[in-house]
């Protein structure tokens, strides 16, 4: 493994544990910012917290939401995608995402996709996931996003 790269433990958390992360990384710290996303109590949402011994480093959740435009049955969005500051581009997305995409396979979901802002677009499209439409600003945030999308192999 790179010497940048760290070993982190992934593993399911509670919505509420996504919170402090995504203020911080996601909401630029403000402390009124709304962090608590529309479907991260539904009974299939998934929460995965990555961590460094006992501390949590990275966060993402993955709530049952059809891809706008396709007519897909089983899909995933991943929402709220957070690492620590300290610790980005040192392989913590990368676990969260190759995480969710094992418990995606193993529910039989057909794709995961999200609205990834511009900065991180290229992150994804390491992974793999497929980049479409124009860019967009979104009202929580203001900030250009794009939409990227995984199709699950099985």
């Amino acid at each position: 493994m790179p010497a940048n790269h760290l070993e982190v433990v992934v593993r399911p958390i509670s919505p509420r544990d996504t919170h402090e992360l995504r203020r911080k990384v996601l909401r630029g710290g403000k402390e009124a910012a709304e962090v608590n996303f529309p479907g991260d109590d539904d009974s299939g949402a998934i929460h995965l917290g990555a961590f460094l011994g006992e501390d949590l480093i990275g966060v993402a959740s993955l709530l049952p939401q059809a891809l706008p435009g396709r007519n897909l049955s089983r899909a995933w969005r991943l929402r709220g995608m957070a690492v620590e500051p300290a610790f980005q581009r040192m392989g913590v997305g990368k676990a969260l995402m190759k995480t969710a995409v094992e418990e995606a396979r193993t529910m039989g979901i057909e794709v995961i996709w999200a609205n990834a802002r511009l900065t991180a677009v290229p992150f994804y499209v390491k992974l793999g996931m497929k980049v479409e439409g124009e860019v967009f600003l979104t009202p929580d945030t203001s900030l250009p996003h794009r939409r990227v999308w995984l199709v699950v192999e099985r």
